[in-house]
């Protein structure tokens, strides 16, 4: 069964600390001690389209399916750390990507928080996919949250289907990566 998760399941996280694969941002145990001791939460990456992490990550530690996902949400929120998680959606299948998630859903993650970036490798469906994706998500899991996580950028945001995500989001969180984009091309990018 899903562990039992005490606290505010569906409210909006706060303070979470965004981990895409343990081989690159840490040991769980040091990582679990660390956000507790300051009262942070996790968002942890399940998949990648319908890939899980395993793919990408070769430590023991990587999602490899629900199970995981149940293991790993209870062992953060035993150790004080609220659970949530993340994936890349495609939109190659969608119907499939929507199902994985309402599994991490039912795993044990507080909220899904699903990054939506048309850059290459990552959206790459049309507007009807968008839709096939939330409303088979919200099918499976009616009451969870969902996040949309998008790139801002004024010339970014016309190329995903944001209309069609935002319809079945409970809120859209943009990525702010001003140190990376900070140079004079967006800058004039931004003036225009």
């Amino acid at each position: 069964p899903a562990p039992q998760i005490t606290g505010s399941i569906g409210s909006a996280p706060r303070h979470l600390v965004w981990v895409w694969q343990f081989r690159h941002d840490g040991d769980p145990e040091a990582m679990r001690a660390t956000l507790a001791a300051h009262g942070l939460g996790i968002i942890l990456k399940t998949h990648d389209g319908t890939s899980w992490m395993s793919r990408y990550d070769p430590t023991p530690y990587a999602i490899d399916g629900p199970a995981t996902v149940e293991h790993w949400a209870r062992f953060f929120e035993d150790g004080g750390v609220p659970f949530h998680a993340w994936a890349l959606v495609k939109g190659h299948d969608p119907a499939r990507e929507a199902e994985m998630a309402a599994n991490v859903l039912a795993a044990g993650a507080r909220s899904f928080f699903v990054d939506l970036e048309a850059h290459s490798g990552f959206w790459a469906g049309t507007t009807r996919d968008a839709e096939t994706f939330g409303q088979a998500l919200r099918q499976r899991q009616p009451g969870a949250r969902i996040s949309t996580s998008i790139d801002p950028r004024p010339w970014e945001i016309d190329r995903i289907p944001l209309q069609e995500f935002a319809s079945f989001s409970d809120e859209i969180a943009p990525q702010f990566y001003w140190g990376n984009f900070a140079n004079t091309a967006n800058a004039r990018r931004y003036a225009e």
